[in-house]
Formats: C-alpha cells, sequence, structure tokens
C-alpha cells in the first residue's frame, strides 16, 4: 500500500538570530525578480532560510543562504544559489521531531561552488534557527493546511522512500546514525523496494508480450525515485512553462521584444540614478558657492575694520 505525501516551500529571514520574517516561495520568488522588495533590510546582507514543508507541517529539507539587498531594498540580481536543488540532494541533518531534515548549509552544501553562499546554522536548544525554523512552521502563521501541504500551485504528490506494517515510513539521509539496513541504502542512493513492489515486478507480463520492460521502468521511476528530486524536477518543469509556454518554445521575435523592454527598464533606472547623482553634486556645489561668498563678505569686513583700526592709532581720523 503506497504513502503519498505533499510538499510546500517556505522562506524565512533571520534578523539578529531570530525568525524577523516569514513568507511563501512564491513570495520570495517575486523578490528575486524585483516584483516586490525587502524594504526592512536595506543595504544588508540577510540571513535567509528555505524551508520544504511536508505533511503534518514537518519540516523535511532546509537550505541556509545569505542574500544581498541594495539601499533601495531591492535583492541582489545576481542571486543564482539553487535552493530547491541543493535540498533535493543534501545530506543528513538533525531530527526536529519528526524524522531526520535534509540540510544544505556552509559547512555541508552538495554543491561546493555554491557554499560561500550559505551559512552555519549555529545554536543550542530552542536557539538554533532550524529548531525556531520547525516551531515557527508549527506555528503556522502562513496558514499550511495540517494534512496535504498545497497552498503554492497545485497539490505534488511523492511516494515514501521506506514503508513499514504500521503505515509509518523512514527517510534515510547522510550523515544519521542508526537507521539501519534500510537507512544504509537510502544513502547510498539506492531504495529498497517493499516485498508487494518486487512481486509486481515479477508478475506474469501481458498476452502480447509488450510493455513489460517499459512498466519495470516505469514502476522503478516512480516507486524508487527520490520525493525531493521528484518534486525540483517539478518545480523547474513550471518555471519551464511560465517561462517558454506549456510547448517548450519561444519565437525570436518574443525573445527580441522581452530583452528589450529588459533594456529599456535597465537603461531608465541607471538614467534616473544618474540624474539624481547630478542633482544631488549640483546642490553640494551651489551650497560651496554660497558658503565662500559668505567668507569673502565677512573677510572683507573684517579688512575694512582693521583698516579703520589702524587709522584711528594713527591719529588719522578724528
Amino acid at each position: 500500500m503506497g504513502q503519498e505525501e505533499a510538499f510546500s516551500e517556505a522562506v524565512f529571514i533571520f534578523d539578529g538570530g531570530e525568525i524577523a520574517e516569514e513568507m511563501h516561495f512564491t513570495d520570495f520568488e517575486a523578490c528575486l525578480t524585483g516584483e516586490a522588495k525587502l524594504e526592512a533590510y536595506a543595504a544588508s546582507v540577510v540571513s535567509g532560510m528555505y524551508v520544504v514543508i511536508g505533511t503534518g507541517l514537518a519540516v523535511r529539507g532546509v537550505v541556509c543562504f545569505s542574500l544581498g539587498i541594495d539601499e533601495n531594498g531591492a535583492a541582489d540580481s545576481s542571486f543564482s544559489v539553487p535552493l530547491q536543488h541543493l535540498a533535493s540532494v543534501a545530506g543528513g541533518g538533525p531530527d526536529l521531531g519528526c524524522g531526520p531534515i535534509r540540510l544544505a548549509c556552509r559547512s555541508q552544501c552538495p554543491v561546493s561552488w555554491h557554499a560561500h553562499n550559505l551559512w552555519e546554522p549555529e545554536g543550542d536548544g530552542d536557539a538554533n534557527p532550524l529548531a525556531q525554523a520547525q516551531s515557527a512552521v508549527w506555528t503556522n502563521r502562513l496558514g499550511y493546511n495540517q494534512q496535504t501541504v498545497s497552498s503554492q500551485g497545485p497539490s505534488l504528490e511523492f511516494d515514501a522512500l521506506h514503508e513499514t506494517d504500521d503505515t509509518s515510513f523512514d527517510v534515510s539521509f547522510e550523515g544519521v546514525e542508526d537507521l539501519g539496513e534500510a537507512g544504509d541504502a537510502g544513502i547510498n542512493g539506492e531504495a529498497s523496494p517493499p516485498p508487494n513492489e518486487t512481486s509486481t515486478a515479477n508478475e506474469t507480463p501481458p498476452a502480447n508480450g509488450a510493455g513489460t520492460a517499459n512498466g519495470t521502468r516505469e514502476s522503478k521511476d516512480v516507486e524508487g525515485d527520490d520525493p525531493f528530486a521528484r518534486h525540483s524536477r517539478n518545480m523547474l518543469q513550471r518555471k519551464i512553462e511560465r517561462t517558454f509556454g506549456e510547448e517548450g518554445t519561444v519565437s525570436l521575435q518574443k525573445l527580441i521584444v522581452q530583452h528589450s523592454e529588459q533594456t529599456d527598464v535597465l537603461m531608465s533606472k541607471h538614467r534616473a540614478d544618474l540624474e539624481q547623482q547630478q542633482q544631488t553634486y549640483l546642490d553640494q556645489i551651489r551650497r560651496c558657492r554660497d558658503e565662500i561668498q559668505k567668507l569673502k563678505s565677512e573677510l572683507r569686513h573684517e579688512q575694512a575694520r582693521s583698516q579703520r583700526l589702524q587709522q584711528l592709532l594713527r591719529g588719522e581720523l578724528p
């Protein structure tokens, strides 16, 4: 009997070692594309946490990332950390109360060249950022459904990696001890199929002899696949469809128009910034000129006063 679990995503922003802001992942994507801003964190580098949430509001995966915010509250446009991919391939993390999670951080980054953009979740007890994240998810300010987390887009269903008779399941991660032989198989990237799956693979093929190889391959792809990897691929597919359409193609004319629009927006922004800088410099020059004129006037006054005193001393004035 297969089990299914839905996943959703959230992003937490930390400030002073505590969660200062919670948002859905789509809201965070809007910040990355410039559609929204984080003005409260202008001119700073924030510590963010991408969180994969499973059924029962259980944190299943975490990526601790850093993000630069400019003086206008806009996120760094060069941010390129693949949060969903890192979460899907990350090694084992601590047990936050619902089994060990997957964790990508500076000291444990599955893609080494992204490690410098990650940070380390350090702290004891409830002060640990990971514990704070699980507590925030349980508080559920973002309004996720506790049974089927699907507030972001359509519901995504995944098979459990391992099944037991009492309908509970375990997920194996690297670095997590005492998970038994099934956990060892999960660490090596090979999920051991339940007995019923083996018997299904050995069933008599259809009369026409077709579909045996395909059926075995499809069963392997669906039942032995990693739910986080499938989740990441589905999210990537949706992004491609949003960008290029369902057919996966886009006309050259459309690309030219999009490029021209982006160029016009950037030119307008830089032109406005340049005009603002020029106006600032002109105002400074004007103030300096006024100050110089004032000093010259005071100097002339002092010179005239000094000359009059000298004349009084020589007796030239009555």
